[in-house]
């Protein structure tokens, strides 16, 4: 099994997955089809973590498949008009309680002074390990995509 990438190693990965954006999180239905819905995510040093409604789709979805993608769009980055950079991280989850500050730290983050603006159920705390980053990225070192070392 390859080593995961480490997204420390990256000071650009780090900066965008730091900034307060929305990020898509995709997991798959037990038909095989995709399912992605825009998140609120923060980084903890190699890992995302994020929260889900206990009774949502995507909670449905890893528990029986604890596999998740997301996808960060730099729009600070650009390739050319109209073409963004972004990163591709994908890994396997770990589905623990609702941390009870989340979904309040992370609506402040985003822009909300006055904490999480809906009514709010029960929730998971889902804690990703990342296991690949690729995407079209800033070039440096070298490496084309350019968020992680070589």
């Amino acid at each position: 099994m390859r080593e995961p990438d480490r997204l420390t190693h990256s000071p650009l990965l780090c900066g965008l997955l730091d900034r307060p954006i929305p990020v898509v999180a995709s997991t798959v239905n037990r038909m095989g089809s995709p399912q992605a819905s825009i998140v609120w995510a923060e980084r903890r040093g190699d890992e995302l973590a994020m929260f889900f409604m206990a009774t949502s789709t995507k909670m449905r979805n890893l528990r029986h498949n604890p596999r998740l993608a997301v996808v960060s769009v730099d729009d600070r980055h650009l390739h050319g008009p109209g073409v963004p950079a972004y990163a591709l991280l994908t890994g396997s989850v770990d589905l623990r309680a609702g941390e009870p500050d989340m979904p309040d730290r992370l609506a402040r983050a985003h822009g909300n002074p006055n904490g999480y603006p809906w009514k709010l159920g029960e929730f998971n705390t889902v804690v990703m390990t990342v296991d690949r980053v690729t995407g079209l990225g800033p070039v440096h070192g070298g490496t084309m995509g350019g968020w992680r070392r070589p």
